[in-house]
């Protein structure tokens, strides 16, 4: 489509939910105050790079995880930017990319498994049986949710997180980016181990 949209999400869910559901959104210079959820078929491009475009969910105001059918979910916090499993909508394959962003902000999903773990992970970007191409990104000062105090909670990868089901793979190309500067450590009183993948 070549409507301009203010708000990324929308646009994404505009390409998602017309036509064959694929397509490119590009993301003129700015930052953008939101948490993204990515969708099969959908590449998400800025048009300027990343020293002068910013997806940013926790400030000025913490912005909740989209749902999976595009509405406003109570999920939060959030990571920046949530690749999905195709059960979900998401699926991504490696011609679906995430390029040329500041991804800055997120503090991670929590994971319970259907109860069979207890997990805070991806703060920048949460991948999920899903394979994305993710290039030419600065992934910086994201920071897993210190406000969750379970004793048995994991923490997994600051700046991006990438996860698979027994039988899904997540196969993520992850190239060009620059990560640093990202934070897994579980916050005081809470004995959770915090392996950095990312």
């Amino acid at each position: 489509s070549t409507n301009p949209y203010c708000v990324i999400q929308t646009a994404i869910c505009a390409v998602h939910n017309t036509g064959n559901g694929t397509g490119t959104v590009l993301v003129r210079a700015g930052t953008y105050n939101e948490a993204l959820r990515m969708f099969g078929g959908v590449s998400v491009i800025s048009t300027d790079g990343p020293l002068v475009t910013t997806i940013n969910p926790s400030n000025p105001v913490l912005k909740p995880c989209p749902s999976p059918t595009c509405g406003v979910s109570t999920t939060a916090p959030c990571a920046a930017v949530y690749f999905p499993s195709a059960a979900t909508g998401g699926g991504s394959t490696n011609a679906d990319r995430l390029e040329g962003f500041t991804i800055t902000g997120g503090k991670g999903i929590h994971q319970t498994c259907s109860g069979t773990c207890n997990a805070q992970a991806g703060g920048g970007i949460f991948v999920l049986n899903s394979s994305p191409t993710i290039t030419r990104n600065t992934i910086t000062g994201n920071v897993l949710d210190p406000g969750n105090l379970a004793t048995d909670i994991v923490f997994r990868g600051g700046g991006i997180y990438v996860g698979s089901s027994f039988g899904t793979p997540s196969r993520a190309v992850i190239t060009l980016n620059t990560i640093e500067g990202n934070v897994a450590d579980s916050g005081p009183g809470s004995n959770g181990a915090h392996p950095n993948f990312f």
